[in-house]
């Protein structure tokens, strides 16, 4: 009976190593995928597509490296035989090497930490000004968004007439996009690809979620009932005028 148990004991785990060595899989070939993309790239003939492109996808290297990890690290504890645990010691190691030899190519490539692209808060660059004009206009930052409906038209507004409306290529929008999001309205579309069709979606998907009137309005409401008792005096008074307006 303790032999028949020991029996259904290590097939179930073979079973499961099976399993977790599918998973494995994916995850190796996903970085196959990005090594594709590195090796094609012409180091010499580099565009602002391009640069973004590989920042976008360097920023899901460390996911794909935690989930591997993951599925390694168990199927190390189910290994037993000293061969296997060698052979999956391999296996991580190869791995890794790729993984961070990617990771550095990728990062040469894309110059992140160099004035070679586009600064996140300066989607544009300064207008020339004509001759004999001297006249220096402050820099716009972009804004950011979190998911609070409250700042939801400023951030809409202001990021339409600073990217949107610019003659930037989608794939550099979306970039910015990602930049100025956070929390909850970048969860919003954190299901999307990194590529030059999934802009107008992640646009699309964050006006569908908080472009909603019933709740601008009752979130409006709410602002101006939550607004604190004035004093009847004339400093009061005009502390009340001067009180920030809400974006229309």
């Amino acid at each position: 009976m303790a032999n028949e148990t020991e029996i259904s004991k290590r097939t179930i785990e073979e079973l499961e190593i099976r399993q977790l060595k599918n998973k494995r899989g994916v995850y190796k070939r996903k970085l196959t995928i990005f090594k594709k993309f590195i090796e094609k790239i012409d180091s010499s003939a580099l565009t602002a597509e391009v640069i973004v492109d590989i920042s976008l996808r360097l920023d899901q290297l460390p996911k794909l490296y935690n989930d591997f990890s993951e599925i390694q690290d168990r199927i190390e504890t189910l290994c037993s035989e000293e061969g296997d645990i060698e052979a999956q010691e391999a296996e991580r190691e190869s791995f890794e090497d790729t993984f961070y030899r990617l990771s550095a190519k990728g990062k040469l490539l894309a110059k992140i930490d160099d004035e070679s692209i586009p600064n996140d808060h300066s989607p544009q660059a300064p207008q020339q000004q004509p001759l004999g004009e001297s006249i220096k206009y402050p820099e716009i930052s972009l804004p950011s968004f979190d998911g609070d409906l409250t700042q939801w038209l400023q951030f809409r507004d202001t990021f339409d007439a600073l990217v949107n409306q610019a003659s930037l290529a989608s794939i550099v929008k979306y970039k910015y996009l990602r930049s100025c999001l956070r929390d909850g309205a970048l969860e919003v579309i954190s299901s999307l690809d990194f590529s030059e069709e999934a802009y107008t979606l992640a646009w699309q998907m964050l006006c569908e979620r908080y472009n909603n009137p019933k709740r601008l309005v009752s979130n409006h409401m709410r602002a101006l009932f939550d607004v604190e008792p004035v004093p009847s005096t004339p400093s009061g008074l005009r502390g009340l005028q001067n009180l920030p307006k809400e974006p229309s």
